[in-house]
């Protein structure tokens, strides 16, 4: 009765925006059902370097051996992979993410995980729903967002959405105070991945962080003990280059990656085969134009850190995860897609924080440039104006829309009293989401 009411209250314009909202859950269902279908079909891309190295360590091979990238490609052939698999430049703890499924033929494997990955998502709305005290309708809605880099994570059989999940209990035990839980769940995705340390700055609980060190101290000796010493000092000679966006066997011309790193590359180094006209033949120029660009994220983010100190302990920890995480998310070195499944993090918590406190017009530009953040795969596309500078910039849309979304989220904070905003009062419908007046 209260859904047949609230339709009643509506105006022509908010019916029309409800019919949208259904419309477009509809789609990203169908969408995403379709992704996962594709997914069970084959063994594409990223998967098979998963799985070989599960099934190497499985059988006792060294994982200092899996960084040899001619190696580590035969292996993969003789397992059946088409595509070369390769290693570099996961962390030695990425080898043992198969390790369940190494018994099982590599189609069968793939399946299993895509499995595994469905129940997953559909745990990543449970939990949004829990956190948020969002409805269902909602829940799905904001998760089925990431569109495109969901259903590549399907396709390409990758972990991030594992993270995420780890991400959002990270978080939900973290409420509960269950700091020994929640200190874990953090160290373990960072062992594996290490992006998700970032966030270790909203959580600044004393016995979080002690937890956390002697979670993250056990992993760690336990690595060394397992891997070997070799094996961790070849991993760091990689992370190092890793970090300059520089990734072995491609370079780092790629515009894939779609970072600043990337973007500096071409700008000013020159090479033979991946860039032979550089704008500026300047070397130097990368190392200049990262330095200015790390500076500008970091000043940024910590003076409206600064400005947030002032704020109620849990609004302040929650605007903390939220502007390190979309900083990090704007100077990766370099990225893919499906990485921007963990974008969603800071992004519900900033939406479910900002809600109540923006205009539909802020609440609807907050949204959809998240939405063109995930779904920036479809934007790749290829463009000649015959300016080579500005065909250039226009090859980096991820990477120009990422930076307008962590300045929009900036200016929001810098502009938002949070004051009167009170945790208690987080609940949201889809009723109250698709309503063009603002919220109370």
């Amino acid at each position: 009765m209260s859904s047949l009411t609230s339709n009643r209250d509506r105006t022509p314009k908010e019916v029309l925006v409800k019919l949208l909202f259904f419309l477009a859950l509809t789609f990203m269902g169908l969408y995403m059902g379709f992704a996962i279908f594709s997914a069970s079909k084959d063994t594409y891309w990223d998967f098979p370097n998963y799985y070989t190295s599960s099934r190497l360590l499985a059988e006792g091979e060294s994982v200092a051996r899996f960084y040899d990238n001619a190696w580590f490609a035969s292996r993969g052939h003789d397992f059946g992979f088409e595509r070369v698999a390769r290693f570099t430049p996961f962390p030695p703890a990425t080898a043992t993410l198969m390790l369940p499924f190494s018994g099982l033929t590599p189609i069968a494997a793939k399946r299993a995980w895509v499995i595994v990955n469905v129940l997953l998502l559909f745990y990543a709305i449970f939990l949004v729903r829990q956190i948020c005290k969002f409805d269902w309708f909602l829940s799905a809605f904001l998760v089925l967002l990431l569109g495109a880099s969901l259903a590549l994570n399907f396709r390409l059989g990758q972990f991030y959405l594992v993270i995420l999940v780890f991400l959002l209990l990270t978080y939900q035990t973290y409420l509960r105070h269950k700091w020994g839980i929640s200190a874990a769940l953090l160290a373990v995705v960072t062992l594996v991945k290490y992006f998700p340390v970032i966030f270790i700055s909203g959580f600044l609980n004393k016995k979080f962080l002690l937890y956390f060190s002697m979670s993250m101290t056990l992993l760690l000796v336990l690595q060394w003990h397992y891997f070997g010493t070799d094996t961790l000092m070849t991993y760091l000679s990689i992370l190092q280059e890793h970090l300059n966006g520089n990734i072995e066997g491609q370079g780092q011309h790629v515009i894939a990656f779609q970072s600043f790193d990337s973007l500096f590359a071409n700008l000013f180094i020159e090479d033979p085969i991946a860039n032979p006209n550089a704008i500026i033949d300047w070397p130097t120029g990368k190392s200049v134009g990262k330095a200015i660009v790390l500076f500008l994220a970091a000043a940024s983010a910590l003076w409206t850190i600064r400005k947030v100190k002032s704020e109620d302990k849990a609004i302040r920890r929650d605007l903390i995860l939220v502007i390190s995480g979309m900083a990090a998310f704007t100077v990766l070195p370099a990225s893919a897609a499906y990485h921007f499944i963990l974008l969603f993090f800071p992004f519900i918590l900033f939406f479910r924080i900002a809600y109540r406190l923006l205009s539909p017009q802020q609440r609807g530009l907050l949204i959809l440039l998240f939405a063109l953040v995930a779904n920036s795969a479809y934007l790749n596309v290829p463009f000649s104006s015959g300016i080579a500078w500005l065909d250039l910039l226009l090859s980096y849309p991820r990477l120009w829309t990422m930076t307008v979304l962590y300045a929009y989220t900036l200016k929001i904070v810098h502009t938002t009293s949070f004051g009167n905003y009170s945790f208690q009062n987080t609940g949201l419908t889809h009723h109250e989401f698709t309503k063009i007046t603002p919220a109370a």
